[in-house]
């Protein structure tokens, strides 16, 4: 993200004439309305626009007003599975022991800590602002995880045929909450047709 950059710097002293140089109470009126402005204004401003408006150094009441304008929860709940569905176990008559998998008996929720959630956001924005060309999703990605470790995708060209996907490469090993956040919501930007067909973390 490409922010521009704004002076919040209000010199009120530019409104004092020529003829008020050597008013002294005058003077002094002004130099604390100086004082307030700068305070009241710039001061404000730069700090809004540090905990707010920039995701780069946003806090967490800023992130969660990106939240709200990116339309992105950052705070997932999964709901506990069915009582019906058939699970990983021992049951007694072994009928899914080779292909169950395992269950959530409880409610439980996602929570990520605030650089994940300032990842999962720069996606988003990334993901809703721009075509998703695979050259600029790689050149975006570099930017996103920056901090982190390099992420890049591949397309998987399909010899004589047409395969409509692409690859995933983490040279770093995410959380698995960060992981299931990119896969309940699909943040991951790719292009217009296409699908992640896989993920690969070392």
């Amino acid at each position: 993200m490409r922010i521009q950059t704004f002076n919040y710097d209000a010199d009120v002293e530019k409104a004092l004439l020529w003829q008020y140089e050597n008013a002294t109470e005058l003077r002094d009126l002004v130099a604390r309305q100086q004082y307030w402005v700068n305070e009241n204004q710039r001061d404000f401003w730069q700090k809004w626009f540090d905990t707010v408006f920039n995701l780069n150094t946003a806090d967490d009441f800023g992130l969660a007003v990106w939240s709200i304008i990116l339309g992105l929860p950052l705070f997932v709940e999964i709901k506990p599975d069915s009582p019906h569905k058939a699970i990983f176990g021992f049951d007694p008559y072994y009928k899914n022991f080779n292909n169950g998998v395992f269950t959530s008996e409880i409610q439980t929720d996602i929570t990520l800590t605030i650089e994940e959630r300032r990842l999962i956001l720069k996606l988003r924005y990334f993901q809703m602002t721009t075509r998703c060309g695979l050259v600029e999703v790689n050149e975006n990605l570099q930017r996103i995880f920056e901090s982190k470790g390099d992420v890049y995708v591949i397309d998987n060209y399909a010899v004589g045929g047409v395969d409509f996907s692409i690859d995933y490469y983490f040279s770093y090993v995410p959380s698995p909450n960060f992981l299931n956040v990119l896969r309940i919501f699909d943040i991951l930007p790719r292009p217009a047709t296409s699908k992640i067909a896989n993920i690969f973390i070392p």
